[in-house]
């Protein structure tokens, strides 16, 4: 039997409070091509890219919530210049979203790692939307994701 894109594991509950695994009951012997640990927004579209391409795969979470990070903040992700901005009849500069994020990064901010951001932000939101149409779930204007 294949694992679904989710472990069946329960955390178990340690004097400290901090969910641990209890290896000795939790232990699955299952292969798989990808292993995507993490369920927050990027780990969930890794393992939907992942099993898109035909692959079998695994999403691990150390909580007992799916949604890592992203469901802390709420859900919603940040994609500059992306297609719904564009229907919603926004659009964001490149210089618009360098001078935010050095006010936010400042000195630390990898310019490289932004440019690849910028550029393959929007085309990431278009696969999606093609391949498993995204969820507008409202913000200003209806812009956001």
């Amino acid at each position: 039997m294949k694992p679904s894109c989710f472990s069946n594991f329960a955390p178990q509950r340690r004097e400290s409070g901090r969910n641990r695994w209890n290896k000795a009951d939790d232990m699955f012997d299952e292969t798989v091509d990808a292993v995507v640990v993490g369920s927050g927004a990027a780990g969930l579209t890794a393992a939907l890219v992942a099993k898109s391409a035909g692959l079998d795969v695994v999403v691990l979470e150390k909580t007992d919530r799916i949604g890592g990070n992203t469901a802390m903040s709420g859900g919603a992700v940040w994609i500059p210049d992306n297609p719904h901005l564009a229907e919603a009849g926004h659009s964001d500069s490149r210089d618009a979203v360098m001078t935010y994020l050095h006010a936010m990064i400042g000195n630390r901010l990898q310019r490289d790692l932004v440019d690849a951001f910028l550029d393959a932000g929007p085309k990431a939101v278009a696969f999606l939307d093609r391949s498993f149409h995204l969820e507008r779930v409202g913000s200003r204007d209806g812009a956001r994701l």
